[in-house]
């Protein structure tokens, strides 16, 4: 299917977290908002289409929504990239497969924010304005996009759900969806970490591109800090702290897990 890129530089691709974090995987899940058996479930997925299918469905369950995708970071190009979807015809998949970090839309915020973000209603925020025609064609005047951030803090994707009228989920609802992505996270590093181990080299390859991320990821932050600051007159900067707090943490737990990893080798 031929795909529309939204248009953007490539934030610097975010490289800095990229194979280190899923190489490292994750066991632990924060639950406290789950039900004990989607975590069960989830866990019994055996290929990655069922994990990103279980989780969608999920995740409209959750929040009431009957239209949704999962979409996935491809940290070579610098966007994400929808790789599951429930409701979408042609025109909003085009428009949206290929989505990098200065987007507009909900996920393009969630992408540099690194936090759930919710549009109350798309047709009177500016930031979405030039999304507002393909969410009309859509049906859906309000979405919530959520992190795919595992327990060992690498992000994934991007989990977001739209409703047809103007509306913000609980935020019991949003605790729950959190929950969620953190499952999913940890779920398709495990899933990743299972293919990978089909191929004796693979470990190798991840890890000598992940010293070669975090070698950059520094300089990354300065930026991304940068642009937080800009932001500061658009409300954003505690949020934008936020973020670069995680991922400045992020950087320093994938150097030690490095420092560890590499003599094995």
């Amino acid at each position: 299917m031929p795909l529309a890129e939204v248009a953007g530089p490539s934030f610097d691709n975010l490289v800095g977290q990229r194979d280190a974090v899923e190489q490292a995987g994750a066991s632990a899940y924060d639950c406290r908002y789950m039900p004990p058996h989607i975590a069960a479930r989830l866990s019994s997925r055996t290929d990655l289409g069922s994990v990103l299918g279980y989780v969608l469905e999920t995740g409209l369950e959750l929040t009431g929504a009957t239209l949704g995708n999962i979409q996935l970071m491809d940290w070579t190009a610098g966007y994400l990239t929808i790789e599951a979807q429930r409701g979408f015809h042609l025109e909003f998949l085009d428009f949206f497969q290929r989505v990098k970090a200065d987007s507009g839309s909900a996920c393009g915020r969630a992408l540099r924010r690194q936090r759930a973000v919710v549009i109350e209603d798309v047709m009177t925020d500016m930031d979405f304005a030039s999304c507002r025609s393909i969410a009309e064609g859509a049906g859906f005047r309000s979405v919530q996009s959520t992190p795919l951030i595992s327990t060992s803090g690498a992000f994934l994707g991007i989990l977001s759900t739209h409703f047809p009228v103007p509306q913000r989920p609980t935020e019991s609802e949003m605790d729950a969806v959190r929950s969620l992505a953190t499952l999913a996270a940890n779920a398709i590093i495990r899933e990743r970490a299972r293919l990978r181990g089909h191929d004796p080299d693979a470990i190798k390859r991840c890890i000598s591109r992940a010293c070669e991320a975090i070698k950059n990821s520094r300089i990354l932050l300065d930026r991304v800090e940068a642009r937080q600051r800009a932001e500061e007159w658009h409300c954003v900067r505690p949020l934008a702290d936020t973020g670069s707090l995680h991922l400045r943490g992020a950087i320093s737990r994938h150097e030690t897990a490095l420092a560890v990893s590499r003599p094995q080798l």
